[in-house]
């Protein structure tokens, strides 16, 4: 084994409480179910943004993996060398710098160096990129040319998920390409979604309280081709 990924595990959760005059008063089934919505929306978010941070510290040195490197880097160590998952001339995604990412992904070798069959699944980009990712995935020729051109990615049937459009990156210009690499991005659920509510004797208020356990990251870099785009 190379290096090994370890994974720590932590606890998001969050609570409300209501008092006993919102019960006496009868408000306490309507402000309730607006503080639970709202509960419910801060768990989602937390974990999308969580998830997304990934991606948005793919080229951050201060945030390795376990083979020592950021996410998206051009010296990934191997038992004989190193491997790159980044585009060799950081370029903005275009008909020519997909086409080379993607190149790039057929290419890929394990830890030994012996080249393997990583396939590319989808494009990931931030919602400035969605139509750009919409006209390369989808034009049956070749975008931004008058030639009478096949476009190759869809012609060959590359990328056959599409793009995923996240919302919650950060960089407009960076742009990756997920493939299927077994051991890749990963969310580790120690502990689903748990709810629990208790009175408070003190105060007589009723507390409510939604917990998950769980670490977004990933083992394999080879999951993820990117650039950080111009």
């Amino acid at each position: 084994m190379l290096f090994l990924q370890r994974y720590i595990y932590n606890v998001y959760g969050l609570a409300f409480a209501l008092t006993k005059v919102l019960v006496e008063d009868g408000d306490h089934i309507r402000i309730g179910q607006v503080y639970a919505r709202h509960l419910a929306q801060s768990l989602i978010e937390t974990k999308e943004t969580l998830c997304a941070n990934i991606l948005n510290r793919a080229f951050n040195s201060s945030y390795v993996g376990g083979d020592g490197v950021s996410l998206i880097n051009t010296a990934h160590p191997i038992v004989n060398g190193t491997f790159s998952n980044q585009l060799a001339t950081s370029a903005n995604l275009s008909q020519t710098s997909l086409e080379q990412m993607l190149i790039q992904i057929r290419q890929a070798v394990d830890n030994n160096g012996k080249k393997i069959r990583l396939v590319p699944r989808q494009l990931v980009v931030a919602p400035g990129n969605i139509f750009q990712a919409e006209v390369l995935l989808k034009s049956v020729l070749r975008t931004g040319t008058a030639n009478n051109d096949l476009n190759p990615v869809k012609s060959i049937g590359l990328l056959d998920e599409g793009a995923a459009v996240i919302s919650r990156l950060t960089s407009a210009t960076a742009w990756f390409v997920q493939t299927d690499a077994p051991e890749g991005m990963k969310l580790l659920m120690r502990r689903r979604l748990e709810k629990t509510m208790e009175g408070d004797f003190e105060t007589d208020s009723m507390r409510y309280k939604a917990t998950e356990r769980y670490i977004p990251g990933y083992t394999d870099p080879r999951a993820m081709f990117g650039t950080a785009g111009v």
